[in-house]
């Protein structure tokens, strides 16, 4: 069994590369938190799922809040990764694995995700690149205390040269929404229903 943990920044510059009025891109947000969560409630093995933001209130739908709780981190912590260094020392249960998920992925599927899962319990620690090879969608660790994050710029390496084990995984857990593309491709693989709605009901040249 796992313990989930989706770092989410809800504040209005989140996803600030994305070419999107400031309303919509958190809107968007927001959305892709919905569906990332969904699919992680749905996912075999997942005993419990905690949202990490900076602030208790960060406008998630009925169903994100039903299937995860808010932990909020500790102010002056300046980096991602701090925040979750502070998280598995202090929230984590060290008798359960502990695996960090990025807000991002509106094309996550439960049965691909559980493979991940599944393939992470051999190591120590596992690390799932975004499609880009670049950055980091998945972090995982058998035991919490082990779990070394260095989110960022070019953190696919950086986690790599922690030791931590490159593991195979669908293109819907590698598929994290930075930019317009990235939303296209989530299209193409099928957005969650949260996203959906949302690009339904918005109205702008970007998304069309």
């Amino acid at each position: 069994m796992w313990h989930v943990v989706v770092p989410l920044k809800g504040s209005p510059d989140a996803k600030s590369r994305l070419a999107l009025p400031q309303a919509v891109r958190l809107g968007l947000v927001r959305a892709m938190a919905a569906d990332t969560v969904a699919a992680l409630a749905a996912t075999p093995d997942v005993l419990k799922i905690s949202i990490l933001g900076r602030t208790p209130d960060l406008g998630l739908s009925d169903s994100a809040a039903a299937d995860a709780d808010v932990v909020v981190q500790p102010r002056g912590m300046s980096s991602l990764s701090q925040a979750l260094v502070w998280f598995s020392a202090e929230q984590a249960d060290p008798s359960v694995p502990l695996a960090v998920v990025v807000a991002d992925l509106p094309a996550l599927r439960p049965q691909s995700m559980a493979q991940v899962l599944q393939l992470a319990l051999r190591h120590r620690q596992a690390t799932v690149d975004d499609v880009d090879e670049r950055g980091t969608t998945v972090l995982t660790a058998r035991d919490p205390v082990d779990l070394q994050p260095h989110f960022g710029d070019r953190s696919a390496a950086a986690h790599r040269r922690t030791g931590a084990v490159l593991l195979s995984a669908g293109v819907d857990v590698r598929s994290d929404v930075d930019t317009i593309e990235g939303l296209r491709r989530g299209q193409r693989l099928g957005l969650g229903p949260h996203t959906s709605a949302l690009l339904a009901e918005t109205q702008h040249d970007a998304l069309n």
